[in-house]
């Protein structure tokens, strides 16, 4: 069985498990099989997310190591991330991230260069399912580390092995006798016993690796270097990560890459409501939007503070929608208009936000939009809103109004 290249006798940022599977694995492939292919920079765009892949062990550059055991790349994560970076399209720059770590080689210049473009574009770190020790690095750079509840993160530390097959040599009748020059020239040599010297060497390495592993990891996450020293490479899984600081809240790629309305509008959504009303007065959109993105769902206040909290939200959303709708002078014919903000009305009622853009870009008719709607969501809701009335002791002009819409659209 032949060594698998670098990760024998050098410092490896990687889970321990993972690499004594690695160091076991039998190489049985032909020369023809073993052709690399060149690296080139990849990622999916979803919803103006840029989704970088951090997956399988990592290495410097695209060799064998990431070739056979599915692995990632230093170099090619770069130019992904660079390439994001670029892309007018691109609004946030996630790395879904699922690797028990690898080299040292490069690792930290990356990881410096990811923290270094916070700022430029939202940077989101997903563990989807574990980020061990080098991934994990990666991952610290990111503005925000979100986890799966059975994802792992940690094992922040630093490894190296040494294979002595002198033994199987020995069995085997075989016996290698290195000729060198200089002390140091032959210790790690896989045909003898790593002496006292040489292991002192390679330890003294590992130590150094490890503290700026541990300051770069607190410096991101803004921990202290003793409480990431403390975890002592320990693996966290869950609400376990978040607890100790490793992450900052469950939540799966899906759920991020999913739209979910009211106001985390996407600004590509709101850009093309925009442009579907263009004309239309202020203070009209101000009533069709606060009807299709503020008002809360059934359920959704369970206290005054939650409350106060969406009012406020509400209410510095629509300013900014109004100031952006000021700007805009073009014309759009009566007919249209009035299709579209009944179409949005008839979603915000209807508890279904997500359907109205679909149905405008169709081109449905307001009454088509009603039957589907209803047809999809039967239960009527109660409706309430955050958007406090013209005059103190008026009745709420929006609530009515909807209520009443819902009372004639249940009909």
């Amino acid at each position: 069985m032949p060594l698998i290249p670098n990760i024998t006798n050098k410092p490896l940022m990687i889970e321990g498990n993972y690499l004594n599977t690695m160091l076991t694995t039998k190489i049985n492939i032909s020369d023809k099989e073993a052709v690399l292919v060149g690296a080139e920079a990849n990622y999916n765009i979803k919803n103006n997310n840029a989704i970088i892949q951090v997956i399988g062990p990592l290495s410097m550059r695209s060799d064998f190591w990431t070739w056979y055991f599915g692995g990632s790349s230093y170099e090619v994560i770069r130019q992904d991330f660079k390439a994001a970076l670029d892309d007018n399209e691109v609004e946030t720059i996630i790395f879904e991230i699922d690797s028990p770590g690898g080299e040292v080689s490069g690792l930290f210049d990356l990881v410096d260069e990811i923290k270094s473009a916070r700022g430029q574009k939202k940077i989101i770190a997903v563990i989807n399912e574990i980020a061990y020790s080098a991934a994990y690095a990666i991952a610290s750079a990111a503005d925000e580390i979100y986890i799966t509840k059975t994802g792992g993160a940690g094992s922040i530390g630093v490894i190296a092995m040494h294979t002595d097959i002198s033994k199987m040599n020995e069995a085997a009748g075989i016996k290698y006798t290195p000729i060198f020059n200089g002390a140091r020239k032959n210790d790690f040599t896989p045909h003898e016993p790593l002496t006292q010297e040489a292991y002192n060497v390679v330890k003294s390495e590992v130590d150094d690796i490890a503290d700026i592993f541990i300051s770069t990891v607190a410096n991101n996450r803004g921990l202290s270097p003793d409480t990431i020293k403390n975890m002592q490479a320990g693996i966290f899984q869950g609400q376990k990560a978040i607890n100790a600081g490793l992450a900052d809240e469950i939540k799966s790629l899906s759920n991020i890459l999913t739209p979910t309305g009211g106001t985390n509008m996407s600004k590509k959504l709101v850009e093309t409501l925009q442009s579907a009303i263009k004309g239309v007065k202020s203070e009209d959109i101000l009533e069709s939007m606060a009807e299709l993105g503020y008002i809360p769902k059934e359920g959704m206040v369970s206290n005054e503070d939650h409350k106060k909290a969406l009012d406020a939200q509400a209410e510095e959303a629509n300013k900014k929608f109004l100031d952006s709708i000021d700007s805009i002078k073009a014309e759009t014919s009566d007919s249209v208009k009035k299709e579209i903000i009944s179409i949005l009305e008839l979603c915000s009622i209807g508890g279904v936000d997500n359907m109205g853009l679909k149905m405008i870009n169709e081109g449905i008719t307001a009454k088509e939009a009603k039957k589907r709607i209803f047809d999809s969501k039967v239960p009527t809701q109660t409706v309430n809103s955050t958007v406090n009335p013209m005059h103190a002791g008026e009745v709420n002009p929006l609530l009515a109004d909807a209520e009443k819409r819902v009372k004639e659209a249940s009909k």
